[in-house]
């Protein structure tokens, strides 16, 4: 029997918990309770159980405090975190210290129970001491893993690229699916999209398209012939295979399962949206397509789940609006980064579409790609290789996937377009700046040696009068006259100091004759050396 601990500061939750588990099937037994976190870890250290179920939210320690301080103790045991609080920042925590679940109030039963199955199998797993059992299990999950990515890889070209090279028969043999060619074929595509864009939400991205797996595994796959789940790029994609007679239950039944997943998500500003294709036909790229067409339409269509072809828009070509005029236009605004005309032009272009009437919402997202795709070609001609066409990609691809609405989108592409260029522009006077940096650190390295200033170009590699330009350009004078100010500088420390006679001040700022040296010092500072010396010993 695994022990298990259940904290949390509400009674109530303790009881249901104790309730709604089936102990004995699971084989779990209920070792302790604790209503807050600092008598949680002192049951824990007394009973060292497997599991702990604890709220992300105590008195003493917070769950994830408790699981912090389990970790500092070598304490092994795994964590499941329950929380009525769906933020990003505690979800994010909680797996990054090692949580195996965070599972929102109310607390989905079933959900409870897969993850505790997902804990038991882990821990017996660990605590099988055969060695030869372990190496049949490495195998055997080695050649599932294999498998599966050999049909996640046949199934994506299948829905995305037309892959005709398996009959869905082979797949059927070769990867235990149960596909029936004469029943119906749609294709679904989800969007996460999250307002808080911190560097770490794949976390909670992971998270949620997982949810949304298991969810269609346990309430559409019933339904369904076969209802496989494919990892896109950025896409979770299911494809669906089901009796003609089911089709308005498949559709309600995916509505029921994302709206309730969605109200879990609304406190974390997150949207769920899946795109459906028609239904019709069995050209799964053509149903992909759609599937992708209505997700495109989330832009100014709230629902959960939108069905390509429900309603009608009015569609026209875009480049009525992006004609030779407005190109040159926006590409004049890039070059000089005019980022107020920019934002002016991006909204007129949002009006001008507007004006058409119920406007198919890809319009203004095959718009945006274009003005996108006008601001790579003038950045590679502008910025050369500074330019990181890929940081910029992937910043528009989270721009289209974490929108809201169509302003919002375009606001991010102002946003992302300026950040870029200013990005580039810097890069570019670093660039131009480089072989001034390297000079005035030569100068500070070897000050007391014969420095030439063409000697010095040759180093640095760059033509002598190009380098003497950008030096005067930069600094604001000459790199001869640079030189001779900063070792006068030095001089002036080292005859402070009245360690050195004016001859080896002389020598070790880099002037073997001494007059030159206080003809250098003079010019500078308007006095001799020795009459720079004596106004010190004064």
């Amino acid at each position: 029997m695994l022990k298990v601990i259940i904290a949390d500061d509400e009674y109530l939750v303790c009881q249901f918990l104790k309730k709604i588990i089936d102990w004995k099937r699971m084989k779990l037994e209920c070792a302790g309770e604790a209503s807050n976190g600092i008598e949680a870890f002192r049951l824990i250290q007394q009973l060292s159980p497997d599991i702990v179920i604890a709220d992300v939210r105590m008195p003493g320690l917070s769950g994830l405090e408790l699981i912090e301080k389990c970790g500092q103790a070598e304490i092994d045991c795994s964590f499941i975190i329950i929380s009525g609080y769906p933020d990003f920042e505690y979800v994010k925590t909680a797996f990054t210290r090692g949580a195996i679940n965070y599972i929102l109030k109310p607390i989905d039963e079933l959900e409870l129970e897969n993850t505790l199955l997902k804990v038991c199998r882990s821990i017996e797993e660990r605590q099988d001491g055969g060695q030869w059992a372990r190496q049949l299990e490495e195998q055997q999950e080695s050649q599932i893993h294999t498998i599966n990515y050999a049909k996640q890889d046949i199934l994506c070209r299948l829905i995305t690229e037309n892959e005709n090279a398996l009959s869905l028969d082979k797949i059927n043999r070769l990867y235990g699916c149960c596909f029936n060619e004469e029943a119906a074929f749609n294709v679904a595509v989800s969007n996460l999209s999250i307002l808080d864009e911190g560097r770490e939400m794949n976390t909670i991205s992971v998270n949620v398209y997982a949810r949304i797996e298991e969810q269609f595994r346990q309430h559409i796959m019933p339904l369904c012939c076969e209802c496989q789940a494919v990892v896109g790029q950025e896409q979770l994609l299911f494809l669906l295979n089901y009796e003609p007679a089911v089709e308005h239950q498949v559709e309600a039944e995916i509505n029921h399962v994302i709206e309730k997943l969605q109200r879990n998500m609304e406190l974390m500003s997150a949207r769920i949206t899946i795109g459906l294709g028609s239904g019709r036909g069995k050209d799964y790229p053509q149903l992909y397509r759609e599937a992708i067409h209505a997700l495109g339409c989330r832009y100014v269509d709230n629902r959960c789940v939108i069905v390509d072809g429900e309603i009608s828009y009015i569609k026209f070509n875009v480049y009525e609006i992006l004609n030779l005029e407005w190109e040159n236009h926006y590409l004049n605004l890039i070059d000089v980064g005019n980022e107020n005309e920019l934002k002016q032009l991006l909204e007129n272009i949002q009006q001008e579409i507007s004006k058409k009437g119920h406007v198919d919402p890809n319009i203004y997202l095959q718009a945006f790609k274009i003005c996108t795709s006008l601001f790579q070609q003038e950045a590679k001609r502008l910025f050369h290789e500074v330019f990181d066409e890929r940081k910029y990609s992937r910043m528009i691809d989270d721009a289209c996937v974490h929108s809201r609405s169509i302003p919002d989108l375009y606001g991010k592409l102002v946003k992302i377009t300026m950040e870029i260029y200013h990005e580039c522009i810097g890069k570019v006077e670093l660039k131009e700046r480089w072989p001034v940096i390297k000079a005035k650190q030569y100068v500070e390295e070897h000050y007391a040696e014969k420095i030439v200033l063409k000697d010095l170009a040759n180093e640095l590699f760059v033509n002598a009068d190009y380098f003497s330009s950008v030096f005067k350009k930069d600094v604001g004078i000459g790199f001869n006259d640079y030189l001779r100010q900063y070792r006068m500088a030095i001089a002036q420390q080292l005859i402070r100091s009245g360690e050195y006679s004016l001859d080896q001040v002389a020598e070790k700022v880099g002037y073997l004759d001494p007059k030159h040296f206080s003809k250098s010092f003079k010019k500078t500072l308007g006095v001799s050396p020795a009459e720079y010396k004596k106004f010190y010993r004064q």
